[in-house]
């Protein structure tokens, strides 16, 4: 059975893909997300298929609330996920893009700001 390609992945330097980024998503059109998941790649993947749409899914599946979920990420690829949560989390070392959608700000990965974070919001599950 011949599957359509799920997602196209573009190397090079992060200057560069940062400079052609808008081309390329001009370029493609309706029917695709375009975005950086790190400083020096783009990814084009079919409309719909990101993060947030996940989150949403999970959602319909589940009795949670949107208000109701925290997304943590630190790269270009999480920026929907943490715009969309109900709580939105960037972490410290992340890229500037998810710290200006994000409702809060973690310490870094290295430094446990999952678990501060959680442990701030939850503070009976320690």
């Amino acid at each position: 059975m011949e599957e359509p390609p799920v997602k196209c992945l573009i190397l090079g330097d992060g200057e560069y893909l940062g400079k052609i980024e808008a081309e390329i998503k001009e370029k493609i059109g309706a029917g695709a997300n375009v975005f950086r998941s790190e400083p020096f790649f783009i990814e084009v993947v079919p409309e719909g298929l990101d993060k947030a749409a996940a989150i949403a899914e999970l959602i319909k599946k589940t009795d949670i609330k949107r208000e109701d979920t925290i997304a943590f990420g630190d790269g270009f690829n999480d920026v929907s996920m943490v715009d969309y949560a109900g709580i939105g989390v960037a972490m410290s070392n992340g890229c500037d893009k998810i710290k200006e959608v994000a409702d809060r700000i973690a310490p870094d990965n290295n430094s446990d700001g999952v678990a501060a974070v959680i442990n701030d919001i939850f503070p009976e599950a320690r």
